[in-house]
This record gives C-alpha cells, sequence and structure tokens, in this order.
C-alpha cells in the first residue's frame, strides 16, 4: 500500500474520529459518569462537575478538529487516552446494565485512534491493522455474549423495532432472536479472528449499521448521542474492508504486469 491508497481509508479514519468526538462533546455536555465520580466520589458540587465536563467537552472537540487536519497526528492518540478513561470510569462507575464489561465493549473507541496512529507510518500499518482487527473481535464477542445472556435493552430494542414496524411480536420471540443474533455475533468474532476476508468485514459493517438504524426505529433521534459515539464500530470493519480490497487490488493488478 502507499500513500495515495492509504489516503481514504486514513482520511476516513480521522472523519471518523471527529464524528466520535461530537458524539463525546455533546455527552458530556448532557451529563456523563465523570460528572458522577466527581459528585460522589470527589465531593465536586453538582455545578463544579458540570463546568469540568463541559471544558473536558471543549478540549476534546479542539482535538476532534485538530485529528481532521491530515499531518497533524499528535492530537489523535489523546483523544484514545479519554476514550479508554471513559470506558474505564462506565465500567467502575457505570453502575447499569453490563456496565462491567465496557473497557471491552468500548474498544472500538480507544483502538480507532490508536489504530490510526499505527496506520499512518509506513513501518507500523501492520500493527494499526491488528488493532482495528482486536476491536472488532472484541466488540463482537462481548456483544454476542451479552445477546446470549438476555441483554435487556437488547431485547427492547428488538421488541420496540417490531412495533414501530406494525409487526407483532411476543417477549420469548424476542429473547430467542436475540439468541439467535448473539451466536451469530461471537461466530463473527471468531471468522475476524481466525478467517478474515472481504465478506466478513462487509457483514461487519452492515450488522453495525443495522444496529443503530434499530436504536432509531426503538427511541427516535434522541439515540443520536449514543449512535455517534458507537460509529467507531462502524468505522473498524469498513477500514479493515477497504484495506483489504486495496491489497486484493494491487495484487491482481501484479499479476497482470507479470503476465
Amino acid at each position: 500500500m502507499n500513500k495515495t491508497t492509504l489516503f481514504e481509508p486514513l482520511m476516513f479514519g480521522r472523519v471518523s474520529i471527529f464524528i466520535y468526538v461530537v458524539g463525546l462533546f455533546l455527552s458530556l455536555n448532557s451529563g456523563s459518569v465523570l460528572g458522577s465520580v466527581l459528585f460522589i466520589d470527589y465531593g465536586v458540587t453538582v455545578d463544579q462537575a458540570k463546568q469540568i465536563e463541559k471544558s473536558i467537552a471543549a478540549i476534546f472537540l479542539i482535538l476532534g478538529f485538530i485529528s481532521l487536519m491530515p499531518k497533524i497526528w499528535y492530537g489523535i492518540p489523546l483523544i484514545g487516552i479519554g476514550a479508554f478513561i471513559f470506558a474505564y470510569l462506565t465500567q467502575d462507575f457505570g453502575g447499569g446494565f453490563f456496565t462491567k464489561w465496557s473497557l471491552i465493549s468500548q474498544s472500538p473507541r480507544y483502538l480507532l485512534p490508536f489504530g490510526l496512529v499505527f496506520l499512518t507510518f509506513e513501518n507500523t500499518k501492520k500493527i494499526g491493522v491488528q488493532l482495528f482487527r482486536i476491536g472488532v473481535v472484541l466488540v463482537f464477542f462481548i456483544h454476542g455474549l451479552e445477546s446470549l445472556q438476555s441483554h435487556p435493552y437488547f431485547a427492547e430494542y428488538i421488541l420496540n423495532s417490531f412495533e414501530y414496524l406494525g409487526i407483532p411480536i411476543y417477549e420469548d420471540q424476542a429473547l430467542l432472536m436475540l439468541k439467535i443474533i448473539g451466536g451469530i455475533d461471537i461466530l463473527v468474532a471468531a471468522l475476524v479472528l481466525f478467517s478474515p476476508s472481504v465478506f466478513i468485514y462487509a457483514w461487519a459493517s452492515i450488522w453495525v449499521l443495522i444496529t443503530f438504524v434499530i436504536r432509531f426505529l426503538s427511541f427516535g433521534w434522541l439515540m443520536h448521542k449514543e449512535v455517534l459515539l458507537r460509529w467507531p464500530n462502524l468505522v473498524l470493519p469498513l477500514i479493515l474492508l477497504s484495506i483489504m480490497l486495496i491489497e486484493e487490488k494491487r495484487k491482481n493488478n501484479e499479476s497482470v504486469f507479470q503476465l
């Protein structure tokens, strides 16, 4: 791969980091786990906690704009570090369903920036690709596991989506569908880990896009922050797909010239 062929995946990655940052900005401004930690564990007043959240949100937004500049990369790992910290806080202080696995389920949010930095440089591209693969494996595996354990939010998404479409469905049917989906997700994780292909990356991308649609069908445009925060879930398989297609095209061109 040369600089020209890598331009599109790299630029798409930078734009996607900015999209995630916008979601983080909106989340921090509307109240996040960080505010709860500051208030409950550190005795910061509610107003002070909100101000700290807004200040951090502004810093991330600036870093997001910097990440859009092709020749400047140093802001990208800072976004990755921030995403990792928020995943850790959610895991330890989130208090919601399955938040104990947040470091895994949110891994694309910090592996996208870290992987993109490695992908930027010629001698570390392979590390970037492997980080992206790890992110896809982790997010599909953990969501598959959550589905097999009948995650109540996932079941609610299915019920609400079918209700929106005017199709009657019972809770036990939704839970059965959830277990089937969970099995497929774990299969996808295994295939990405042991036998990655254009088809499996395409399927992973399409499925993540479908989950975004399901969120909107379930709760309307109020889910826009949740979708923006989960944008890296879609980006990782898409970039891997584009890189694999670029590689296949390059190999085909080389074989033609050899003939």
